[in-house]
């Protein structure tokens, strides 16, 4: 049961210093922002303020988890972007029947060289397309690979919702707890004044 001193214990910056000891070290790649995961770890605190070990666990948990769901749709736009040459290619196919010359286009416009560049865009206008054609034919062509990031981000995020469920029953549980443990307390202590003031009434 949380009291006063525990609840100051865990909002102190050296415990939470100790708890990343004891689960390990943050979950950053060596491209990511430490400043911005730790702003979004705060963020969780400010929100929660978790109350005892069992709860800081669980915010660290959700702190991760989201992190990682973050990362994860961040990595879906940037798979994308790295295999639009393949959805190009689709693209360019019925309009660029030359092998050759459609295989030298694409590669010169994912190498963004200005003539390919604006040679492709001159082709898809003509024929009444754009980029979400590019995508669009990316996404077919990747829709697999596509599918299992889904999963793992619909997986980041289901266990962090679990967690913060997890939670949110801990805290009914507690709130039950201290309320009965009031509730015998203010019972016992009513048994035992009440018959001294109907003598002393009397």
């Amino acid at each position: 049961m949380p009291n006063s001193k525990s609840i100051a214990t865990v909002s102190d910056g050296s415990h939470r210093d100790n708890l990343q000891a004891l689960i390990g070290h943050t979950p950053l790649l060596a491209e990511e922002d430490a400043t911005a995961y730790a702003a979004l770890r705060s963020k969780f605190y400010e929100a929660v303020k978790p109350a005892d070990i069992i709860e800081e666990i669980w915010v660290s948990d959700c702190v991760d988890l989201t992190w990682e769901a973050l990362r994860l749709r961040r990595l879906r736009v940037k798979f994308l972007s790295a295999a639009a040459h393949e959805g190009l290619t689709k693209v360019l196919t019925p309009l660029i029947p030359s092998h050759p010359q459609r295989y030298n286009s694409v590669n010169g416009w994912a190498q963004r060289d200005p003539e390919y560049v604006d040679f492709v865009n001159s082709e898809m206008e003509q024929a009444g397309l754009d980029r979400d054609a590019i995508t669009a034919r990316t996404l077919e062509v990747k829709l697999e690979e596509f599918e299992k990031i889904e999963r793992l981000i619909a997986g980041a995020e289901s266990r962090r919702n679990k967690a913060l469920q997890e939670l949110s029953r801990y805290r009914d549980a507690l709130a039950r707890r201290l309320t009965d443990i009031s509730q015998e307390a203010t019972d016992a202590e009513f048994k035992e004044v009440a018959p001294d003031k109907l003598e002393a009434a009397a």
